[in-house]
């Protein structure tokens, strides 16, 4: 039986600090959690491989620091970037209000795919295994956000127990590959910002509970 053919492809993690990017790189690449924090300096990689078909695609994670200095960064740090995760923290709206909303705008001025458009962006609204009382990001809003700042789909995650975070990270994927094979279909989806086609649906299952939320653009919510 013949090994799948080897391709790689950029992914880079950003949000502000103490969101959990380190911690999703490493639950994804090495499988375990890292309750020790430790600030990022500059980047740090991780690779997740997964096979299509006859390929085997490598996503190589460039976790970026979350401090405002590295922002100034992001055109060097996402250069050749055919994706982008951007994460915020459940518990504090800042990160989403105000975080979310800076690095995706930088990541959409620092780079674009072939055909000019911006790069998929998916939303990761972390640490959804915290008490309900101390969340500070209703579902709505989160909705909401996803909608108005262009990203692809939102998603409700828990680094920590392993919530959605490949569920996430394969749908990035299949839009990227989806890409590759009919980029006028993905420019098409990006005139509503978030409505993606059909083809680029497999990931949309919906799961019960508040982790397994994710924003699908059947939803009448993103019809504005």
């Amino acid at each position: 039986m013949s090994r799948p053919t080897e391709n790689t492809k950029k992914v880079i993690v950003i949000g502000d600090g103490c969101v959990g990017k380190t911690c999703l790189v490493a639950k994804l690449t090495e499988g375990k959690f890292i309750n020790n924090y430790h600030v990022t300096i500059g980047v740090e990689y991780g690779v997740k491989s997964f096979v299509r078909g006859e390929k085997e695609i490598r996503l190589r994670l460039w976790d970026i620091a979350g401090q405002d200095p590295f922002r100034a960064l992001m055109p060097q740090y996402a250069r050749g970037s055919e994706a982008a995760i951007v994460m915020c923290d459940a518990t504090r709206s800042e990160t989403m209000e105000q975080g979310a909303t800076l690095w995706k705008k930088s990541v959409d001025e620092s780079v674009c795919l072939s055909n000019g458009q911006r790069i998929p962006c998916v939303l990761l609204v972390n640490k959804c295994d915290r008490p309900k009382n101390q969340h500070q990001i209703s579902q709505d809003r989160a909705f909401e956000f996803a909608r108005d700042n262009g990203f692809i789909k939102y998603f409700e995650t828990s680094v920590k127990d392993g919530t959605n975070i490949t569920e996430a990270l394969e749908y990035l994927l299949d839009v990227v590959l989806a890409y590759e094979e009919d980029g006028q279909m993905l420019t098409s989806a990006y005139q509503d910002g978030i409505r993606l086609s059909a083809t680029y649906s497999r990931a949309k299952k919906q799961n019960s509970g508040c982790c397994g939320q994710v924003a699908d653009d059947s939803d009448p919510r993103y019809k504005k």
